[in-house]
């Protein structure tokens, strides 16, 4: 082997290192974002909440989020991402102790979720911007790809985590659990950009300030709204997967703490498949075109959203298997448009391009959870299940048609090196 080798082969493992680390953080920061899902039977219950109650307050953490974002995203095209990332992950860590320690109802637990929003904006979106300058053009939807993996791995994680912690502890210290295993990403965050490593030049600084220039482009508003259905599906399911088995489980006779502790880990188990989506969906769009693999994963996930709600009597197996489809397939498309709009956006206008995708796409996750609830609250109980789920798999349907209308535009050829 040549030097020149022996140097590009290290060079390659340190980028593999540095990246599985980057991630890491992203994983452990995740670590209580569900824990109030894997617990919401038994809040909805002891708060008394009703069904859209119940979806608003996990959706007042993507609100925070969405609006977050167009004030904080823009200033990494002013300021180093790596900065703001920093800053993020302890923010992140120390808020999500708060809803476990001070929550006490609708309007508390709503607050708290909500000012946790922001922090979790500022890890995953300049995470994502910190990633796609390290890498190359060529493996950009790879390592994208992987990042959002960590962001659906903590999920999963957190789920399975609740699942047993709450057949021996109450939901409160549960949930308080899985909130200090959080700060071990504040360590690894310093480790990894506390000494500088990660900033890298940005071709053209900024304003800081958002700028609506973005969506004078029509591609990147496309894309936008490909990732706004795609966000309001995977939201849907992010949030009422786990209640549904929970119901399914009580017909079956079941007690609610065991039907909630199963339910979770059940959930767990399906949306543990999102973990490696969004990585082999990255590589899918390297290979044949963002749009093409969007189009692909998109109609795969709509699908099983039409059949979802409908499948109550099923046996438990057939749930199950469904059930890891559905987990995959709704995140494997995230890595198409986070990536995408890394090349479509030019460099100078680039934190206001993401964050505009941001706030439409997370926008759009607020909205859909609470349709849901609505939808379970209003519609005979025989078709609740069945029609929320149904919603979410008409938001698919039409993010199809926008990807496939983006797919036929000449500037979409940007992406992936020309690949559509």
């Amino acid at each position: 082997m040549s030097d020149q080798e022996v140097h590009r082969h290290s060079h390659n493992w340190q980028d593999g290192l540095w990246l599985a680390g980057v991630s890491g953080v992203m994983a452990l920061v995740q670590l209580p974002f569900a824990s109030y899902v894997a617990a919401l039977p038994l809040i909805r219950n002891e708060w008394e909440l009703s069904n859209i109650q119940a979806g608003t307050i996990y959706s007042n953490t993507l609100a925070g989020l969405a609006l977050a974002a167009l004030f904080v995203i823009p200033l990494t095209d002013r300021f180093p991402p790596r900065r703001l990332f920093l800053l993020s992950v302890w923010g992140s860590v120390i808020t999500n102790l708060l809803f476990p320690l001070w929550a006490t109802g609708f309007v508390s637990g709503s607050l708290l979720r909500f000012i946790a929003g922001p922090c979790l904006v500022g890890v995953y979106v300049p995470g994502i911007r910190i990633v796609s300058e390290y890498f190359a053009r060529g493996r950009r939807g790879m390592a994208v790809g992987l990042f959002i993996s960590a962001f659906h791995l903590g999920t999963s994680i957190s789920l399975a985590a609740m699942s047993l912690l709450l057949l021996h502890f109450g939901w409160r210290t549960s949930y308080l659990i899985t909130a200090l295993s959080a700060f071990s990403g504040v360590a690894v965050a310093h480790l990894l950009l506390g000494t500088g490593r990660g900033e890298f030049p940005i071709a053209s600084r900024g304003s800081g300030r958002l700028t609506l220039e973005p969506l004078t482009s029509k591609p990147l508003v496309l894309l936008t709204a490909g990732y706004a259905l795609h966000a309001w599906e995977l939201y849907v399911a992010r949030v009422w997967l786990s209640p549904f088995l929970v119901a399914v489980l009580l017909a079956r006779g079941m007690a609610p703490t065991e039907a909630a502790a199963l339910g979770a880990g059940a959930a767990a188990a399906m949306l543990v498949t999102a973990a490696p989506g969004p990585f082999l969906g990255g590589l899918l769009s390297d290979r044949i075109g963002r749009t093409s693999s969007g189009i692909l994963l998109l109609s795969l996930s709509g699908i099983i959203s039409l059949l979802m709600g409908w499948m109550l009597d099923a046996s438990w197996a057939a749930l199950l298997g469904l059930g890891m489809v559905y987990g995959f397939s709704t995140a494997a498309d995230a890595a198409v448009y986070s990536t995408g709009v890394t090349e479509l956006a030019d460099a100078r206008t680039m934190g206001s391009a993401q964050a505009l995708h941001t706030f439409f796409g997370y926008g759009a996750a607020v909205l859909g959870p609470v349709v849901f609830g609505g939808i379970l609250d209003l519609a005979p109980p025989e078709l609740s299940w069945g029609l929320g789920f149904s919603s979410a798999g008409l938001a698919a349907a039409l993010g199809v048609v926008v990807l496939v209308w983006l797919h036929r535009l000449p500037e979409s050829s940007r992406m992936a090196q020309g690949r559509r």
